[in-house]
């Protein structure tokens, strides 16, 4: 098959790292894999790696812009893809149309910001529950297939020791629905209580002056290293003992997968995506979002049982393996892509 996949975001993130699997992972399948993003997106530079993978540049101001829409329907109809995957609300309003008469289009259903992929000719869902909803919606339900996130787990580790002072990590992007500030709140009470700890944010964005204020205000700066975006995953890992997810929204959460390939002791707010991968007190130990008190003591149990501690990493390390191993889902993607084909 000749797959295109296209994305409009200039940024980093759950979606952006989504798009690159899609791409590569059809590569290493055998198929012929181009991409088509922005020539601001950050992406790019990935894509390097993968030389077999063809990127091609189509500059758009917006979802509406017919300048674009006809760009890409040259570039289509050069290309003459199989099938085409659009990955967010850009891509999905700009590539209806063109793709119009050359291919299949089918929208990935990243989040619950659900903007015309109901015209797409097919759905894949990154949860069970957005697959819901979109039937809810009446979208025909033959024509949605639920495609989770996947991992590569070349690097998947486990330790079972902690550091003398234990090492605290999350990463996202600094927006207020990720939580950080709950979580910077969190840690201000393990010093409260006298429990020794450093901690590592990875990320940037909009709140960033607001978060390195705010451990400021709680006098605990010194505690914390702002590290801005981890490019160096294993890296991050092996620095720290435990990770927290404390989005108080997160349709998926890949870097929950991350954590959870590296078999790290993982305390995750209990929100659409991590209640869906995860059990609590099995692989997770959730929270309520919004809640720095039920982190502390999350973050407290684990610390006083390491045992119970590094089981939690161990089988989280065993659910991305059974489930969402890149080498399980690419198989599923190429089964669903050559149904949609065929239907």
């Amino acid at each position: 098959m000749h797959i295109i996949n296209a994305m409009f975001s200039s940024g980093l993130g759950g979606i952006e790292q989504s798009f690159l699997d899609y791409a590569v992972s059809m590569d290493k399948l055998g198929h012929k894999s181009t991409v088509i993003i922005s020539p601001d997106s950050e992406i790019y530079t990935y894509f390097e790696e993968y030389p077999n993978i063809e990127v091609i540049f189509c500059k758009n101001n917006n979802q509406w812009d017919f300048v674009a829409k006809s760009n890409l329907h040259k570039i289509l109809k050069k290309n003459k893809p199989d099938i085409l995957i659009a990955h967010g609300n850009r891509a999905i309003r700009l590539l209806q149309k063109p793709s119009k008469h050359i291919c299949p289009i089918v929208g990935v259903a990243h989040n619950y910001k659900l903007k015309q992929i109901d015209k797409c000719s097919a759905i894949f869902t990154i949860t069970q529950d957005l697959k819901t909803i979109i039937i809810d919606k009446g979208f025909d339900s033959d024509k949605i297939y639920h495609i989770p996130n996947m991992i590569d787990l070349k690097n998947a580790t486990t330790k079972n020791t902690f550091h003398k002072t234990p090492v605290i990590g999350t990463m996202g992007r600094f927006v207020n629905k990720k939580g950080f500030h709950v979580f910077i709140h969190a840690l201000y009470l393990l010093h409260q209580n006298n429990i020794p700890f450093r901690a590592i944010i990875g990320g940037d964005g909009e709140d960033a002056e607001k978060l390195n204020n705010l451990a400021l205000n709680y006098g605990i700066e010194h505690k914390i290293d702002f590290v801005g975006w981890i490019n160096k995953k294993q890296k991050f890992f092996d620095e720290i003992d435990i990770f927290c997810l404390p989005s108080l929204h997160e349709p998926f959460g890949i870097v929950l997968l991350e954590a959870f390939s590296y078999a790290k002791p993982v305390i995750s707010t209990n929100t659409e995506g991590p209640s869906e991968i995860a059990t609590d007190n099995m692989d997770v130990v959730f929270v309520d979002p919004n809640s720095p008190e039920q982190i502390f003591h999350a973050i407290k149990k684990l610390l006083d049982d390491n045992n119970f501690a590094f089981t939690l990493g161990e089988r989280g390390l065993q659910n991305v393996i059974k489930n969402y191993d890149k080498n399980v889902v690419a198989k599923k993607i190429e089964e669903s892509l050559v149904d949609i084909i065929n239907k």
